[in-house]
């Protein structure tokens, strides 16, 4: 599935495709460890940065590194506050399932 992140309100944080065509919790799976509510969209998450709240338990350096390329990763998204998200199916030509 192809996300276009827009305004972030149809993909979730964690479990979706939306960070440079990558799930945060496959490349920071230490991090997601010490996540509690993790089917957030990315608009919720990134709002006040309340993605940071649960890391405040990171103790070890593996859970820093990962902090550290998550971090950058999203200071590179840009939100488009006036448009919607959209979801494409990447297996069909024309992006519908059948």
């Amino acid at each position: 599935m192809i996300i276009t992140l827009g305004n972030g309100g149809k993909a979730k944080f964690w479990h979706d495709r939306w960070l440079d065509g990558q799930f945060p919790k496959e490349i920071t799976l230490s991090l997601y460890k010490l996540v509690t509510r993790k089917n957030k969209t990315v608009a919720q998450e990134l709002k006040n940065h309340r993605w940071l709240r649960p890391l405040r338990r990171m103790s070890s350096t593996t859970e820093v590194r990962e902090f550290i390329l998550l971090w950058h990763l999203i200071q590179q998204v840009l939100i488009d506050e006036e448009r919607e998200a959209d979801l494409t199916l990447k297996w069909t030509a024309i992006g519908i399932y059948s």
